[in-house]
């Protein structure tokens, strides 16, 4: 730190990153976060002391902040007369983490995320808690331009959790990672429909949990923030459907299986994931027609049926986490609303959920 002497704190703050503890047994708990100061740390748990920290290099750029503490932090109350002009805060690890842990704990894996700190998802290799490797990363290293990206320069900022499930007929050994596009900064902007033609992020991507392979890539209207949600229909432990949701107020259904019906029987045929495919089924209109202008940033709680039925109840609520209060809306209109949709699986058809 130089001359400067030490800061008042040697951590950075935790804003959105969401503490992941991981009990190993035999009384070995270990818990993971990350931070805006560019660490991502391991944690023990029956003693707090830090058993190691990862600062990938694509942060390197901004780290120098925190050294120089210049230029200062831009708070809305700041004159805008010092000199050098206030810029906003960095952001580093500020995503939350996925894990693959097995149930012997011969195979523990997680997948970090960086929210506003980037456009990438990390794979860690944590089966040995002192010893932590690098799988695979996926994703942007640079927030603004798409150079040197890793499986697609579509990713947006990475704040969907990356969520594993078994997938009936993709593997009997590995799974599949979902993660949402991300969320593209032109959202900021608080209008009805993004400030930039082409947001990043408005897919759904799915990776090979072990390898880092790029399976599918499932396109959406809009950016997909929000966590991605599974559907077991039939019950037998592997997932049936997904369902995900995005920053324009739609509402999707991903189909991993094929249904038919015979008589009193119904069957759920594995698709390959090369014919998995996506489906709007629906979509908000907003108050006084404006399309867009609600958000979806949180996923949809999820219920069932029977087989032979095939629908799903889908429960979810709208909403800006970014700008929560009245004041923040530079459109009029805007009427905020939870909806209950009860999708079935036979139909394309998209529904409009304010048209009821």
């Amino acid at each position: 730190i130089g001359d400067k002497g030490t800061r008042a704190s040697i951590h950075g703050d935790v804003v959105h990153s969401r503490p992941l503890p991981i009990n190993y047994g035999s009384g070995n708990v270990v818990v993971y976060y990350g931070a805006n100061d560019g660490m991502f740390r391991a944690i023990d748990a029956t003693n707090g002391r830090e058993k190691w920290a990862f600062l990938p290099y694509e942060f390197n750029s901004r780290l120098h902040r925190l050294q120089d503490n210049e230029p200062k932090i831009n708070y809305p109350s700041i004159s805008s007369a010092l000199v050098p002009t206030p810029v906003a805060k960095d952001y580093f690890w500020d995503g939350s983490i996925g894990v693959v842990q097995n149930a012997d704990n011969s195979k523990v894996w997680i997948y970090p995320t960086m929210r506003r700190g980037g456009r990438l998802a990390y794979a860690l290799d944590v089966t040995t808690s002192n010893s932590p490797t690098i799988k695979w990363k996926a994703g942007c290293p640079n927030l603004t331009n798409d150079t040197d990206c890793i499986g697609s320069s579509d990713m947006g900022q990475t704040w969907s959790i990356p969520n594993a499930a078994p997938v009936k007929g993709y593997s009997a050994t590995d799974l599949p990672v979902f993660i949402g596009g991300g969320y593209d900064a032109c959202e900021d902007a608080n209008t009805a429909s993004p400030a930039c033609s082409a947001a990043k992020g408005r897919s759904v991507f799915v990776f090979d949990a072990d390898t880092g392979t790029l399976v599918k890539q499932l396109s959406t209207t809009r950016s997909v923030a929000a966590d991605v949600a599974f559907a077991d229909i039939d019950g037998d432990g592997s997932a049936d459907y997904a369902y995900a949701v995005d920053t324009g107020g739609n509402l999707y259904r991903i189909s991993m299986v094929s249904r038919t019906v015979s008589g009193d029987s119904v069957s759920y045929t594995p698709l390959a994931s090369s014919a998995w495919t996506i489906t709007k089924v629906a979509y908000t209109t907003g108050a006084g027609g404006k399309g867009g202008a609600r958000k979806f940033l949180y996923p949809p709680a999820l219920w069932a049926t029977s087989p032979k039925k095939g629908k799903i109840y889908l429960a979810i609520g709208s909403g800006d986490r970014e700008h929560p209060l009245e004041a923040h809306y530079p459109f009029a209109g805007v009427t905020n609303r939870y909806y209950v949709f009860l999708d079935d699986l036979t139909s394309t058809a998209s529904f409009d959920l304010d048209g009821a």
